[in-house]
């Protein structure tokens, strides 16, 4: 294995092991929701994250991100470092409360654009407390990841996964409906206990700066978060739209299925995103002098990503059905034909990520911010389109052709930024990745009942072969080898 591809894996592993352990508690927590409150409730719960992460788009001003790239950047220079850390916390914590003022007093009109009425004000004031603790916990992550300190990280998301699950499920089960809005903040609660306590380990000096001081690094950090921050705010309202576009279309339940369809097309290639971008932007600011280095890493990058996220793609595709009947229930069956879609369009996600974030690597917050809009604005469109056109399958389909766009609009910026272009080896996988993909359509498309496990299941250990031939060959990573390793252990 490269030196490269050791590193990117090395620390993707670890983060991915953290991913893995939220997704599971998060998947047990989702499970009781749905059990319990059925898929209207579910989808109530969904309204109620669409909110938050809306508002945490806000209140953040894109620091939470911004802040890694800067504390990153002067890791050598501790006392800058510092001061940019304080500056970063102060700031963050303003705008963190600023915001969550501001939901309170809108509570009824929020809840009148959200719901389709005003009795769940009184939940939203409740979730604007969630947003404030939860953004300013992301902002504690932020500083660990600048830092680099990813052991540190690992355990305080770790924690926060078991203790705030176990929390928040005590309130769905013994409150019902009622407890849905406070199951938020218990889990924003427990997130910014163990992210503050893991910082308040870290040596980060108490630097005396003036008013200017602080004014001029406040600038720079929010100059380059804006980029993320408009985005996101931009991506959350659009969200926001079409899942109360969804409601009124169909229904509370269907939005319900269409966020659980949602949830499961994301949370493998959100595993890998997650691993990729906690470690790719540190390593890629201190190589961003370097052209035609940035370019071998942006590739490294998406070849590792792209050959790991075809084995979630191909395992959603072929058992989709069974994957939302046991993470969820059977009122959720009718989902497989929106997952379908949606899987393919994360599956074009995991290559414009690595892209998007060399974009900001680069200080083009502008860059950043316009793609992210139109891609947000393309994606409600498309959504409205093929409602229109193909009723809930086009639910899905929306998805995947609104991530094409995605995808070219990276490219496009990437070849005019630092002509980016793919590697010989990331064609490669692509093309492999979308031959299996074809092929699974077919599988599904043409077999049913005990025939298409059968046949899904022989594929899909075909399928394992050859990645596990492809990881050896082109990134050095024997999963054979490592196996026997860990049983040889034992």
């Amino acid at each position: 294995m490269s030196s490269s591809y050791k590193q990117i894996a090395k620390s993707s592993g670890l983060v991915a092991f953290v991913s893995v352990f939220q997704m599971a508690f998060g998947l047990l927590r989702n499970k009781i929701i749905a059990v319990l409150l059925g898929a209207k409730g579910f989808g109530i719960y969904g309204l109620y994250q669409v909110f938050i992460e809306t508002a945490i788009s806000f209140s953040s001003l894109g620091l939470d991100k911004s802040g890694v790239r800067q504390i990153a950047k002067r890791g050598d220079d501790i006392t800058s470092r510092d001061k940019c850390i304080q500056v970063f916390t102060k700031g963050l914590l303003c705008t963190s409360i600023i915001t969550s003022l501001i939901c309170a007093v809108f509570s009824r009109n929020i809840s009148k654009s959200l719901f389709g009425e005003e009795s769940y004000y009184i939940g939203i004031i409740i979730a604007s407390i969630a947003v404030c603790l939860r953004s300013i916990s992301q902002g504690q992550v932020s500083i660990l990841n600048g830092l680099r300190d990813l052991r540190s990280l690992a355990l305080s998301q770790i924690l926060a996964a078991v203790f705030g699950s176990i929390i928040s499920v005590l309130f769905i089960i013994f409150l019902g409906f009622d407890g849905i809005v406070l199951s938020f903040v218990s889990f924003a609660i427990a997130s910014l206990v163990f992210s503050s306590y893991y910082v308040k380990k870290q040596k980060i000096e108490n630097v005396k700066f003036s008013n200017e001081e602080f004014k001029g690094e406040f600038r720079n950090l929010l100059s380059l978060g804006l980029g993320f921050s408009i985005s996101a705010a931009v991506s959350s309202i659009f969200i926001f739209l079409s899942r109360s576009f969804i409601g009124n279309e169909f229904d509370l339940a269907t939005v319900g299925i269409y966020q659980a369809s949602w949830l499961i097309s994301n949370m493998y290639i959100g595993i890998i995103l997650s691993a990729m971008g906690v470690d790719f932007m540190p390593r890629l600011m201190k190589s961003i002098d370097n052209l035609p280095n940035v370019r071998k890493m942006v590739n490294e990058q998406m070849e590792f990503g792209s050959l790991l996220s075809g084995v979630g793609v191909m395992g959603l595709l072929l058992f989709s059905n069974i994957i939302l009947t046991i993470l969820y229930s059977s009122d959720f069956s009718s989902g497989s034909s929106i997952i379908k879609w949606q899987v393919l369009g994360v599956s074009l996600r995991v290559l414009g990520f690595p892209l998007a974030h060399s974009v900001m690597a680069f200080n083009k917050p502008v860059w950043y911010a316009t793609i992210q809009c139109v891609f947000a604005l393309l994606e409600y469109l498309l959504l409205r389109l093929f409602v229109d056109l193909y009723g809930f399958d086009g639910l899905g389909i929306s998805y995947f052709v609104a991530y094409i766009f995605f995808l070219v609009l990276w490219i496009l910026a990437t070849k005019k930024l630092f002509n980016f272009s793919f590697s010989k080896n990331l064609l490669y996988i692509i093309s492999f990745n979308w031959m299996a993909i074809v092929l699974a359509f077919l599988i599904v498309s043409h077999f049913n009942g005990i025939n298409l496990y059968i046949v899904a299941i022989l594929f899909f250990s075909v399928f394992l072969f050859f990645v596990s031939i492809l990881m050896k060959k082109i990134l050095g990573i024997s999963l054979i080898g490592i196996i026997k390793k860990k049983v040889l252990k034992r």
